[in-house]
Formats: C-alpha cells, structure tokens, sequence
C-alpha cells in the first residue's frame, strides 16, 4: 500500500506535506504510511480514496484495477466526486438542477434550429 500512495501523491504532484494538512493529520502520520511504518485508519483510507479518486481496495493492494471511473473524463469524475459528498436532500438537488440544465439546453438548441430551418426555407 505505502509505495502505491506515494505513487499517487507524486502523481498528483502533491508534497507529502500537502498531503497531511489536506487528512488533517501530521506530515510525520503521513510520513508512517507511505514508509509503511503504520496503516492508514478507514476514515484515512476514504480520504485518500476520494483524493485521488481510486478505489480502496486498489490503496490496499487488493486490486490492481485503478479506479472505477477510469473511462469517465475528468469533470465527470469531479460531479460525481461532489454528488458523493453530498446529503441525500444535497444530491436529489443537483439531480433536478442538471435536469433543468440538460432540458434547457435541449430547448435552446431546438429554437436555433427552427430559426435556421426558416432563414434556409
């Protein structure tokens, strides 16, 4: 697990330092785990987990596999990283609000094709 944290840390281009203020836990805790003097407790593990957007079973060596969202483009991963940490009320929220969103849009690109049809016609 330690080499697969640091790995992903570096990747992130992210201090071990960094790292910690962002767990809320000292450098030299973060330190143990990527030295793998110490093991990450579960709270720690889904920090980690949702930080770098991998699966805690790939953080504990598990599974190889990298991610559950690994096909999906970044912003994405970011919605649904955010619609994650969200409250059941919090979530039900930006479901109807990209609803709004998709339907407008929709709307909006029906009238413009209108529009086109009757300069062509």
């Amino acid at each position: 697990m330690n080499n697969r944290i640091q790995q992903l840390r570096i990747n992130k281009g992210l201090s071990q330092n960094e790292i910690a203020h962002i767990l809320g836990i000292t450098t030299r805790a973060y330190q143990n785990y990527e030295y793998g003097t110490n093991d990450p407790q579960a709270k720690t593990l889904i920090q980690l987990s949702d930080l770098y957007n991998v699966t805690i079973d790939y953080l504990i060596g598990r599974d190889d596999k990298y991610s559950i969202n690994e096909n999906l483009p970044d912003d994405e991963v970011k919605m649904l990283n955010a619609y994650r940490k969200c409250s059941q009320a919090g979530k039900q929220y930006l479901i109807n609000k990209a609803e709004v969103i998709a339907f407008e849009e929709k709307a909006e690109k029906q009238t413009a094709t209108a529009e086109k049809e009757e300069l062509l016609a």
